[in-house]
């Protein structure tokens, strides 16, 4: 879809409905402003820095920066991944972590999987399950993720054997080649899945 030029007097209606106390309606505006050409207004830049300065700072309760969190899902990917990045660390709390990861999942840019992936050493079983899905969730997703498994980033025993399965029989073949020769031919690759009618 194109972008749309707005009159005048709906750019104010724009700004007045970002300035908002409610974090729902700016997260809104915020996610029409690219397809409004506003991305670029001081307005909308200084809605981004606040939400960056918000999600960042420890002396707020977790809400505040979760929606903070949200708000910047809404903006550019670079920035957000340099936030988000910030905060997928074990300091942080699980709904903080947790926030990054289902915003980060509902993105549809290339660079989802690494800043997932990035904070795996950090999170608890229950954030790595919550990763899991949101990488799985688009299938340009899971080279990265069989990246991460080969270089032992992910420990493949932390893999599941669902997921093992989707793996291997996934609809791209150079995915369920390389899933074959993680978890088929490696040593060690076959917990809790029969792996009979993979072996050649």
């Amino acid at each position: 879809q194109g972008k749309l030029e707005l009159p005048e007097d709906a750019r104010e209606a724009f700004q007045t409905l970002l300035a908002s106390d409610s974090p729902g309606v700016r997260a809104q505006m915020l996610s029409l402003a690219g397809r409004w050409s506003l991305m670029d207004s001081p307005l909308v830049q200084t809605a981004f820095d606040q939400a960056a300065a918000d999600a960042a700072n420890p002396a707020l309760p977790d809400s505040a920066r979760v929606a903070a969190i949200r708000l910047l899902s809404n903006g550019p990917f670079e920035s957000f991944r340099k936030n988000a990045a910030r905060f997928m660390t074990p300091d942080e709390s699980v709904e903080v972590q947790q926030t990054v990861i289902e915003a980060a999942g509902a993105l549809n840019n290339a660079g989802v999987a690494k800043l997932l992936l990035d904070g795996w050493s950090g999170y608890s079983p229950r954030l790595r399950d919550e990763a899991m899905d949101a990488v799985f969730r688009q299938s340009e997703r899971l080279p990265e993720l069989l990246d991460a498994i080969e270089k032992g980033v992910i420990n493949r025993a932390l893999v599941s054997p669902l997921r093992r399965l989707q793996l291997l029989e996934h609809g791209d073949a150079r995915i369920r080649a390389r899933a074959k020769e993680l978890f088929v031919e490696s040593k060690g690759g076959d917990e809790g899945v029969d792996l009979e009618p993979y072996v050649s």
